[in-house]
């Protein structure tokens, strides 16, 4: 499997969600490495960033299903935008999905069986504990902490920094290490949309 993204962060959370359930994973930073990769490594699936330096992911993804086998590999592209006309776009030059970041790592292994068949073997339920942990924080448990806190774990969360929304979640440890050790557990999770419905601002003053 071959990861396109400029942003580092990108790239190494994706290689650590898919590396250790048996996916062999290289990556790149633009989509001229990412044409090379494929050129080298014929990839059975390409994860290609929508924006990108030196080329991006609309290019990339053209010449690639240009060249000799490039009709082979399933490409998923991966965008910030989830507008009905950026799908079109994406799907119209030979992608075979997409998906909107930030997203979660249930969806990203939904796809992929979709896309090459594979079949996965799951792990147990988290214990009880944890379960009871997630249950228990709910967007008012945030209701007493700085907007401008609850924001920058939001745009951490949106833009899928893990480091910047780790490092917000530490601020909140001072306050309650098990809020702070439940959002940890949904950051390191990549569970994206639970954090977003527990960061929604509207609800938090």
């Amino acid at each position: 499997m071959l990861i396109a993204d400029d942003i580092k962060d990108n790239r190494e959370l994706l290689a650590q969600l898919l590396g250790p359930v048996g996916f062999e994973v290289r990556m790149a930073t633009n989509g001229v490495e990412a044409i090379h990769e494929f050129e080298e490594w014929r990839p059975r699936l390409i994860l290609m960033d929508f924006r990108m330096p030196v080329m991006d992911g609309h290019e990339a993804i053209r010449r690639i299903r240009a060249m000799d086998g490039g009709e082979i590999p399933k490409i998923i592209a991966v965008t910030a935008s989830a507008m009905e006309e950026n799908r079109q776009e994406l799907m119209g030059i030979g992608a075979d999905d997409f998906i909107s970041k930030p997203f979660r790592d249930t969806d990203l292994f939904q796809k992929i069986h979709v896309q090459l068949g594979v079949e996965y073997i799951y792990a147990e339920q988290p214990t009880a504990v944890v379960q009871e942990e997630a249950a228990e924080l709910t967007s008012e448990s945030l209701a007493n902490y700085p907007l401008s806190l609850i924001q920058s774990m939001r745009d951490a969360v949106v833009t899928a920094d893990l480091d910047q929304l780790l490092a917000k979640i530490q601020e909140v440890e001072a306050r309650d290490p098990q809020t702070a050790r439940a959002l940890r557990r949904l950051a390191e999770g990549f569970q994206y949309q639970k954090l977003l419905d527990l960061l929604n601002t509207q609800g938090v003053h």
